[in-house]
């Protein structure tokens, strides 16, 4: 194997040969850093909505049926107005 010269070294910066797989990797780690951050950033304030919604309707209370039941017959006028 023969010493590196200088022309060799120009031709290695020069080249673009695998270029492309050093940017697409980059561009997929800086994806999953933006993801990971968001996730980071929302799961607290997601996490808070969910724990104050359960305490929220822990406390409500259901009714088991209509108070004034309306009968429906023929002559009853379900159009919208």
């Amino acid at each position: 194997m023969s010493k590196p010269t200088m022309r060799d070294f120009a031709r290695f910066l020069t080249a673009e040969d695998g270029g492309m797989s050093v940017e697409w990797v980059t561009i997929a780690a800086a994806c999953m850093a933006l993801l990971l951050g968001t996730f980071a950033i929302v799961s607290g304030g997601t996490e808070n909505l969910a724990t104050d919604t359960a305490q929220l309707t822990a406390n409500m209370d259901v009714a088991n049926g209509f108070i004034t039941p309306v009968p429906i017959t023929a002559s009853t006028d379900i159009t919208a107005d």
